[in-house]
């Protein structure tokens, strides 16, 4: 079954030479999870499934986790006191940009598939306080990968430009042509 991975322009030049790299885990719910599951450093590479539904939502979806939730995670992970994420507002972190979507066909996880959940909480110290609810989810199975995925395992599948608007909005666009 394939898998996908999304990254930025960025890192694209590097994933093209060295593969998709383990990343540290930040989450402690999903560290202590994916442990528990026999993953032994804290370093994995997330992926989805890509073919049992609308890819394109779930891409809005996690271009919206990197610019809303994870900037979040990491202002509470650097906090020594509470953080009230109310009074953040909707603000996203980020300008336009450019991702990737990248087909890893045929490989499995050596990790049971995990389901993915990102939904609105009205708890004032979640990263996901104020979400826009267009971009939940509670149904992408996700799955890890402990090792590098070489150049040669992968494919580019779409470009998907990323606009910012002043009112907290994002626009896409996808193409399949580079």
């Amino acid at each position: 079954m394939d898998k996908l991975h999304l990254t930025s322009k960025r890192n694209l030049k590097s994933i093209l030479r060295h593969g998709i790299l383990p990343m540290y885990v930040n989450m402690p719910l999903h560290w202590e999870a994916f442990h528990r599951a026999g993953l032994e450093e804290r370093k994995c590479v997330y992926t989805w499934e890509g073919e049992h539904y609308n890819n394109a939502k779930y891409i809005r979806d996690m271009v919206y986790t990197k610019m809303f939730i994870h900037p979040r995670n990491k202002i509470f992970d650097d906090a020594d006191f509470y953080v009230d994420f109310k009074k953040f507002g909707d603000q996203l972190y980020g300008t336009d940009g450019t991702y990737y979507l990248l087909k890893i066909p045929e490989v499995e996880s050596p990790f049971s598939p995990w389901l993915h959940m990102q939904e609105p909480d009205d708890t004032a110290n979640t990263s996901t306080t104020i979400m826009n609810d267009k971009y939940a989810h509670r149904d992408k199975l996700l799955h890890i990968f402990d090792k590098v995925i070489p150049p040669v395992k992968f494919e580019i599948v779409e470009k998907i430009n990323v606009r910012v608007y002043k009112n907290h909005q994002l626009g896409f666009s996808h193409s399949s042509t580079f």
